[in-house]
């Protein structure tokens, strides 16, 4: 297995607290790692926030296009140029060397894929209600794909305010995208008061939009 070339995209706005332990998740990946910190209106310094971590690329840019985690997510990989591409939330952490065990599952170079494994969620001091015991993701921090792989399916639809993720695996799979699923937790998700699922409520009929689109994009393809 030859040693990857890997860009992270962290979108930041809320949970900016955090950002220190999931760069730091990062740095312990063993891989050649870049992460491109995009600062989605945080209310603090993400630079000065970034350089208390030793040991990891990063860089800091503003969101570029539409405001919102699509946005983001789009500008952070639009900077991509390594062979491997991840999301990250700022507020959530890797397991040491899940990106290596996600690469094994990629396949060959030339091939289509992505790449999940089990999600484990805990809980922040903040929070109220326990989390759920580890289950297959299908979360962007939970995914590790090929940059041309991305290239092939495109960018996430920012007119989304949630489900933007669930589009884009729909379309992954709808162009032949091959998906495997590893029994080992590759994503731990942190749960506390001020997950951005909370400030996005008033646009949860996105997912029942998304749900849609792709019922009929299957009917059309019968």
């Amino acid at each position: 297995m030859s040693t990857p070339t890997l860009d992270v995209v962290i979108p930041v706005k809320y949970g900016s607290q955090y950002l220190p332990q999931a760069l730091e998740s990062v740095a312990r990946q063993g891989v050649d790692a870049r992460v491109v910190i995009v600062d989605d209106g945080a209310p603090v310094d993400l630079a000065e926030l970034a350089s208390k971590v030793s040991g990891i690329d990063t860089t800091v840019i503003p969101n570029s296009r539409q405001a919102g985690i699509g946005g983001a997510r789009n500008t952070g990989a639009a900077e991509a140029t390594r062979d491997l591409l991840a999301f990250l939330d700022a507020d959530d952490v890797w397991p040491d060397h899940r990106t290596r065990t996600l690469q094994e599952s990629l396949g060959g170079p030339d091939e289509l894929g992505l790449a999940f494994g089990l999600v484990e969620q805990f809980l922040d001091g903040s929070a109220t209600s326990l989390p759920d015991p580890p289950r297959p993701g299908y979360l962007a921090g939970g995914m590790l794909i090929r940059r041309s792989t991305w290239e092939r399916v495109g960018d996430f639809d920012e007119e989304l305010g949630v489900g933007e993720y669930i589009d884009w695996v729909a379309r992954a799979r709808s162009i032949g995208a091959r998906e495997e699923v590893i029994e080992e937790i590759v994503l731990r998700r942190r749960i506390h008061g001020d997950n951005t699922t909370i400030h996005r409520r008033d646009q949860y009929a996105d997912y029942a939009d998304v749900v849609r689109r792709h019922l009929r994009l299957s009917l059309i393809h019968i």
